[in-house]
């Protein structure tokens, strides 16, 4: 049974390799995320710039967009973190 599955801060480099296999399995994958460590554009740096999935791009916070989402897969990853210590304690 193909499934959507949505991952949740996946432009990144874990999440490069969870959209490859989950691909290769067959799932369809929404990826979501803000792009504040990787911009969509660089995609390329982890080889998956022409693969099949749909991304869209918004913040975590943004509870209608993330419900939207959500509510299109039948299983979330949630892969969302700040990768800055920094950012993360000041905030």
């Amino acid at each position: 049974m193909v499934e959507k599955i949505g991952i949740f801060g996946g432009a990144g480099c874990i999440g490069s390799h969870i959209i490859k296999y989950l691909l290769k399995e067959g799932h369809k994958v929404i990826v979501f995320d803000n792009c504040s460590s990787y911009p969509f554009d660089q995609l390329e740096r982890f080889g998956i710039q022409d693969l099949e999935f749909e991304f869209v791009r918004g913040d975590i916070l943004n509870k209608e967009l993330v419900d939207s989402v959500v509510k299109r897969c039948s299983h979330v990853i949630n892969l969302v973190s700040l990768t800055d210590v920094g950012l993360s304690i000041r905030d």
